[in-house]
């Protein structure tokens, strides 16, 4: 239960159905084969927070970085505007799950310690967002936004990923897809930018993992609609001879991109 200091009756938004929601149909795979955020990101921005204030995940999809914040805060109010990727999010102690569009939060003016959105700036309103931050974040309140990179296995196997992303996709991914990078983005008005320090994200995967984390892209099933095939067969077929063993794991990593902000106190 979300505590009613925090959360006020939130009429329904005029721009709920303008939502674009290209995540509900893949949500099973998408929470599957994701990697996960480094415990390093979280005690980092534990230590940009004073007292343990309630906060807020914001399009949290499967309720990844939900569960991650969770480690080091009590009350975690995750949100997201797509019920099937809510429904879908594991039951975590201290993390509240509800749907709701970004630009539109039901918590009440200045009651939330800590904004976190990951891997979601670029599906935004980005000014009624930005307004929402400025009213729901206490004085000194932190705004946390990171995305992450391309995946990187071996340089061939990076090559052959990248020229179905780049090549194969090109034609199917949304335009927001193509403006994932936050550090891209603008602090909200009157933030100050706090330093944001290089994180990684690291996953040790076996062979038909990489390819369920390629299939989890929307572009994959965009396309996949499209065109009537699977266009992971061929990939496949490349990856597999590098890869070597599909059974033996490798090591994957992900640089991540942080944009770190504070509400002014006064």
């Amino acid at each position: 239960m979300v505590s009613k200091s925090v959360t006020q009756a939130a009429p329904t938004s005029p721009n709920e159905a303008a939502f674009k929601d290209f995540f509900s149909e893949q949500a099973a795979v998408y929470q599957q084969f994701r990697p996960q955020y480094p415990a390093a990101l979280f005690e980092y921005l534990r230590s940009w927070v004073t007292g343990d204030p309630p906060v807020w995940d914001c399009a949290t999809g499967n309720g990844q970085a939900a569960q991650g914040l969770a480690t080091c805060f009590s009350t975690v109010i995750a949100t997201d505007a797509s019920a099937a990727q809510i429904n879908l999010a594991k039951a975590c102690a201290g993390v509240i799950y509800q749907v709701c569009p970004a630009e539109h939060p039901p918590f009440r003016d200045q009651s939330i310690g800590l904004i976190t959105v990951a891997e979601a700036m670029h599906w935004f309103d980005l000014l009624r967002f930005y307004a929402e931050v400025a009213r729901v974040l206490q004085p000194g309140g932190v705004l946390a936004c990171w995305s992450y990179g391309h995946c990187h296995v071996s340089d061939t196997m990076d090559a052959v990923i990248h020229t179905y992303r780049q090549t194969t996709l090109q034609d199917y991914w949304p335009t927001e897809a193509k403006q994932a990078d936050v550090t891209h983005y603008p602090l909200p008005s009157g933030f100050e930018a706090i330093p944001s320090p290089t994180f990684y994200m690291l996953a040790e995967w076996r062979f038909e993992q990489l390819m369920g984390y390629l299939y989890s892209w929307s572009a994959t099933r965009r396309y996949q609609l499209a065109r009537h095939h699977n266009p992971l067969d061929a990939v496949e077929q490349a990856l597999l001879p590098l890869w070597g063993d599909a059974h033996q794991s490798r090591m994957i990593q992900w640089p991540m991109q942080l944009r770190i902000s504070k509400k002014p106190v006064h």
